[in-house]
């Protein structure tokens, strides 16, 4: 569902590539965990993935689709929640943010009946009237997964999902996701995360990331790809 060959990604007045001729597949059914250190490269190659940045050499196919000249088509069958709070209307409330979202997407019909599904997934109710910015961290993990799942795409893309979630959230984001794949509503999901304990049992595949390089793809053993990332000069 996702084919990466040679991807490259140059930021202007940098010599150093932050993407550096990264090549690989995710088929239907995967759940691959993404890791590296910080500045590896992780949210860029799920940027470009998702289509907010473009290649600066190589290619990636999401969905049968080139990233770069097909942007429009990856978008009906992707969603992607990245970290924070970025993209939100912070003076809006969550409902009004998710119908928002909602009406410009086009896979989302019947907006208002999407956002109360998604809304009672991922139990919004008890502060979806609240405006975006008194929202807490965690708060704010579960509006973006809600905003990434209003179009019901195919391939899921999580920067950190798990990131401010307390415990009891984390299991019911990590139930829902499990839920969708098996259902088959969602056929493949890309997460970044440090949360390296946690890959053996979330992943079915890891990718590691250094300095824009993938130097592993594999299994989801979490000892031995700590021991790669403090190895890492």
């Amino acid at each position: 569902m996702i084919d990466v060959r040679q991807l490259t990604r140059t930021f202007p007045g940098s010599s150093i590539p932050a993407l550096d001729g990264l090549s690989f597949t995710i088929g239907r059914g995967e759940v691959v965990a993404l890791a590296g250190r910080n500045g590896a490269g992780k949210t860029s190659l799920l940027d470009v993935i998702g289509t907010l940045l473009l290649p600066s050499a190589g290619e990636a196919i999401v969905a049968g689709f080139d990233v770069a000249c097909r942007a429009s088509d990856v978008r009906r069958h992707i969603g992607y929640a990245m970290a924070g709070a970025r993209g939100l209307y912070t003076r809006l409330t969550v409902r009004q943010n998710l119908q928002f979202f909602a009406a410009l997407h086009p896979q989302a019909h019947e907006p208002h009946a999407r956002v109360d599904e998604v809304a009672d997934l991922l139990q919004l109710g008890p502060f979806i009237d609240q405006p975006v910015r008194v929202c807490s961290d965690g708060m704010l993990q579960r509006i973006v997964l809600a905003r990434a799942l209003l179009g019901r795409p195919s391939i899921l893309l999580l920067d950190e999902p798990a990131r401010a979630l307390d415990p009891v959230a984390r299991r019911h984001i990590g139930g829902v996701i499990d839920g969708l794949l098996k259902a088959g509503d969602v056929g493949a999901v890309l997460y970044a995360t440090h949360d390296l304990e946690a890959i053996e049992g979330s992943a079915t595949r890891a990718l590691v990331l250094s300095r824009g390089r993938l130097v592993y793809d594999g299994a989801p053993h979490c000892a031995e790809i700590a021991r790669l990332l403090e190895d890492e000069p």
